[in-house]
């Protein structure tokens, strides 16, 4: 966790910030900088609902390449490879809601119920955390699409069908 800064720290630096800013200088973030960055728990569902999209907008051959890779943690991946803008937004939003699933649950912020929630695309996150069997992800990935589809409106329902009836070379 990030050290716990005073609000007079916190107006300082941003008012640093705007300095720079002012003086036509580029702010960027430390890469190696840990940020803490409170998150709604509601906030989380908007952002698995942004992975749904982006992964029923891909076929399912693809996507479930692109689960591989991240369930091997990239050792197939060369460096010379081509960019894949899929590979890298399914690892960066998988990964946000696995942080905030995680440290949900180490700050207490988690409940246990016997109601029913909709669960699969964490089921997804969760089977590429682990080793799971390719079969049991491409199963996993089919529940999460259904489950996609069924709340979504019929012109997206359409559109999510014509991309699943497209083969990878013709996307």
């Amino acid at each position: 966790m990030a050290e716990k800064l005073t609000k007079a720290q916190r107006q300082k630096n941003l008012a640093k910030a705007k300095e720079h800013i002012k003086n036509n200088k580029v702010v960027t973030v430390d890469r190696d900088a840990i940020i803490d960055i409170p998150v709604l728990g509601s906030f989380r569902d908007y952002i698995q609902e942004t992975l749904n999209y982006i992964l029923s907008s891909h076929n399912q051959k693809d996507v479930i390449n692109v689960l591989a890779h991240i369930q091997n943690n990239f050792q197939d991946i060369k460096e010379d490879d081509p960019y894949d803008p899929l590979l890298t937004s399914t690892w960066c939003l998988m990964t946000l809601i696995h942080e905030i699933n995680h440290q949900a649950a180490e700050q207490g912020k988690t409940f246990a119920t016997e109601e029913k929630f909709d669960e699969s695309m964490s089921n997804l996150i969760n089977s590429v955390d682990q080793d799971s069997d390719p079969e049991v992800v491409k199963e996993l990935f089919k529940t999460a699409l259904k489950t996609y589809k069924d709340k979504v409106p019929d012109d997206i329902k359409s559109k999510v069908d014509e991309i699943e009836k497209k083969t990878s070379n013709e996307d």
